[in-house]
């Protein structure tokens, strides 16, 4: 399960659950960028 949310001003978003394709044992790249004003994280799955 990934759960996404959000925080903007002031306040958390409603939740977002989705089921995840990446199984015990399998390969993904993972990258968080810090902005200034937000973090984004992308997600390689092969």
């Amino acid at each position: 399960m990934i759960v996404m949310n959000s925080f903007a001003n002031g306040e958390w978003g409603k939740e977002e659950r989705k089921s995840n394709p990446i199984k015990k044992g399998d390969s993904f790249d993972i990258r968080i960028r810090a902005h200034d004003d937000r973090f984004q994280v992308c997600v390689d799955y092969f």
